[in-house]
């Protein structure tokens, strides 16, 4: 039968938790090692105690099967275009306050004052 081993960790804010690691040699040949934090255990006894049941639970049903993610579906730009230009013009037509006034631009004012011209004096030292 395989041990199991605990650790007390402590954390960057001093907080301390306690971790149990065990090592499986299964029937088939692979090895199956499980570390985790026992949440709740307050000693290095308790923290033992939770490794040494999940290890005979693993004895017992076997190690966790990884569960496969479906591949996830992404829509094409010909299926999902037409949705998005009809919400993009929805939203241009109508803003927070109700429809959207566009102001019209004024053409630039004409400049009121002149540019001031400089000139180049020579300096005269006396």
């Amino acid at each position: 039968m395989s041990d199991v081993n605990v650790f007390e960790r402590v954390s960057d804010n001093g907080e301390r938790h306690f971790q149990y690691d065990f090592r499986v040699t299964l029937p088939d040949g692979s090895v199956y090692r499980e570390r985790k934090k026992a949440r709740g255990a307050t000693s290095a006894t308790a923290a033992k105690q939770m490794g040494l049941r999940r290890l005979q639970e693993v004895l017992r049903n076997g190690p966790p099967k990884p569960a496969e993610a479906a591949p996830k579906r992404v829509p094409t730009f010909a299926e999902y275009g037409p949705e998005w230009l009809m919400m993009a013009r929805a939203e241009r037509q109508h803003g927070a306050d109700g429809p959207l006034e566009f102001r019209r631009s004024r053409p630039p004012r004409a400049a009121t004052s002149r540019v001031p011209t400089w000139t180049m004096r020579a300096s005269t030292s006396s």
